[in-house]
């Protein structure tokens, strides 16, 4: 399938098929299909729909097919017009109740290249843009889409992480970073990263915190316009995010945990297991209370990366102003443990729900409380539009400072021997922990009910994450640390899982850890066991995430301050990591191999690029290249 970034409403399928050692007549059936997964999983059972389309007109005739259906859950229609070119021996529609396509019969010849492309051209008017009338026969000759197909394609692939070494890590990262660069859409100026892509209709194409935290850094290190356009999602969604906030007892604007195209939330409150003929209440979408943190959180991401401060004041305003009151409002003060903080919650791991004082969420509602107040202090001060958007919302200075002060007042549950419980009580359940099984990325059976709430198996990585999400305020020793106890406890059973523990033990010198976990997220989908649940699509968070490993772990990349730093690290079984980057507007390519890293700044960058590695501290001129010795080797642990 090829997406040809100019013409975003085209698609074009070539296919090939090459007859080796028969005669035998050849059929080629292609069109479009309406259907969903659903039918092969007992599609028929009560509240399981079968299809995601209805059809309001479907037409045909030779070499051309033309439909216009109905999305279920919104109202837009979408029309969609083929051309199907080709030169066989006879053709036949296929019109069914969820398909229309056209079979196509070409005649026996080995050895005989039989080819056909199918051209799709759709109108989806999701956006203020005017309807179109698709018309196939005005879209550019077959091969300058193709052309300009293979050049976007090696323009992508320059930007991507090169790996030698380990075939099976190539291989993950390749085909990883292949979904990730493909997934993006780049002629839109307001866009986000569904958790599965265009791959499949799990999660219905909606969004969850895996943009915030691994697809919009990736994009910011690797194509800023494409980070400014996610996050751009976010801001134009503020609105929604103060209606669901409104509509769950909060005030400001509450992002919520799983949020459709609208930014509306699309968090189920019942799943139905239609194999077992099984069905458990969903609590994310009522108790996970963090995504506006989040939200903030890949915010300075951007802006630490890419240096664009502009749009801070320039479009930011609303969203710094509404998350801040949503998470003002959110941590309130409890006098029976003394500070601010949130009850009856559910964290990053969705084994627990319900809890008290849950760790990450204190911690980055705290934070971005206390960023969205400083940020918002900073911006009032330099730009008086500022202060009166701020004055329209009915926030003053005054108020501002209070977020900074209660923010200093949040609680956070004890720790013991350095370790930090996931939520308050959580040392006081039975301890669990985790056998690995070579291939599988679920060792354990994973569900998020009352069966793993009474241990202290946790299901994807939650204090490590928080403490790799805001490592500025933990030292290495003590990540480590939080890392050890917690990676035999942790099931990984979801894919955002095994990235940032990767990074954590990047840092802490644990090659082969960290190795393991890279390759695991890499490789989810390549190695996803069981095979027959890989319906469920690609997992682009763990294809962004994979490639963050590499990056904030290996080469221990750190974009904050003002110069780009690296402490770097090669991978197990690696002989050479190739990874090119840009940092606040300039281009750098980083090299490591096994005794040297060697930094080449882009020749076309308009300003020298400060760096440091480990201890040594150098301006590259545009065009300069300098090698360097790493400090850091396998097991050599951490440095606070």
């Amino acid at each position: 399938m090829l997406l040809p970034a100019q013409f975003t409403a085209t698609l074009l399928q070539r296919l090939v098929v090459t007859p080796l050692d028969h005669d035998a007549p050849v059929t080629v059936l292609t069109g479009v299909d309406w259907s969903t997964g659903n039918g092969d999983l007992g599609g028929t059972l009560p509240r399981v729909r079968l299809h995601h389309a209805e059809p309001l007109e479907v037409a045909h005739r030779p070499g051309r097919l033309d439909l216009r259906v109905r999305s279920f859950g919104h109202q837009e229609e979408l029309v969609e017009r083929l051309a199907v070119l080709a030169d066989p021996a006879a053709r036949d529609v296929v019109v069914g109740r969820t398909r229309l396509a056209e079979g196509l019969r070409f005649a026996g010849g080995a050895g005989r290249d039989l080819r056909v492309d199918t051209l799709a051209v759709v109108d989806a008017p999701f956006d203020d843009a005017p309807a179109v009338d698709p018309d196939v026969d005005a879209v550019p000759d077959l091969d300058r889409v193709v052309a300009e197909h293979e050049k976007i394609w090696a323009r992508r692939w320059k930007r991507h992480a090169e790996v030698d070494g380990d075939p099976t890590l190539v291989e993950g990262l390749r085909y990883s970073q292949f979904h990730l660069f493909g997934s993006i859409d780049r002629a839109r100026a307001v866009h986000n990263v569904p958790a599965r892509g265009l791959t499949s209709e799990y999660h219905s194409g909606h969004f969850f915190y895996n943009t915030e935290f691994f697809a919009l850094p990736h994009a910011a290190w690797t194509d800023p316009d494409a980070a400014r356009a996610m996050l751009r999602f976010r801001i134009s969604t503020v609105d929604a995010a103060c209606a669901h906030a409104a509509r769950t007892g909060h005030v400001g604007a509450r992002f919520p945990e799983e949020a459709d195209l609208f930014g509306d939330s699309g968090s189920p409150a019942l799943v139905r297991d239609v194999l077992r003929d099984d069905e458990w209440r969903e609590r994310a979408g009522e108790q996970v209370v963090h995504t506006s943190a989040d939200v903030l959180h890949a915010l300075r991401s951007y802006v630490e990366i890419t240096g664009d401060r502009e749009v801070l004041h320039e479009e930011c305003v609303p969203l710094l102003a509404e998350a801040g009151r949503y998470l003002a409002g959110l941590l309130r003060f409890d006098p029976e443990v003394g500070g601010r903080t949130v009850r009856g919650v559910m964290g990053f791991d969705e084994f627990h729900y319900d809890v008290d004082h849950h760790f990450g969420t204190n911690l980055l509602a705290g934070w971005g409380l206390s960023w969205a107040a400083e940020t918002l202090l900073d911006l009032s001060a330099r730009n008086p539009s500022v202060l009166a958007e701020l004055e329209r919302r009915e926030i003053s200075r005054t108020l501002l400072q209070k977020w900074v002060d209660w923010a200093g007042e949040v609680y956070l549950p004890p720790t013991r021997d350095g370790v930090v419980p996931v939520f308050d009580g959580y040392f006081s359940l039975p301890d669990e922990t985790c056998e690995r099984h070579p291939g599988q990325n679920l060792p354990l059976p994973v569900k998020e009910n009352d069966e793993r709430r009474s241990g202290g198996l946790v299901k994807q990585a939650d204090v490590v994450q928080t403490m790799v999400l805001l490592s500025e305020r933990f030292s290495r020793s003590d990540i480590e640390r939080n890392l050890r106890y917690y990676e035999p406890r942790t099931a990984h059973g979801s894919s955002l899982s095994p990235m940032t523990h990767a990074i954590a033990a990047a840092w802490a010198g644990d090659v082969p850890l960290a190795t393991r976990l890279l390759a695991g997220s890499a490789r989810y989908n390549l190695d996803f066991a069981p095979r027959e649940n890989f319906r469920n699509g690609v997992h682009l968070g763990a294809a962004a995430g994979a490639w963050l490993v590499l990056v904030r772990g290996f080469l221990g990349a750190d974009p904050a301050g003002e110069e780009l730093r690296f402490a770097p690290l090669l991978p197990e079984g690696v002989t050479r990591l190739r990874v090119p980057l840009r940092w606040r507007g300039r281009g750098l390519t980083v090299v490591l191999t096994p005794g040297t890293v060697e930094l080449l700044a882009d020749a076309d960058n308009a300003l020298p690029l400060p760096v440091r590695v480990d201890d040594t501290r150098v301006e590259l001129a545009p065009g300069a290249r300098r090698t360097f010795t790493p400090a850091r080797r396998p097991g050599s642990g951490v440095t606070d």
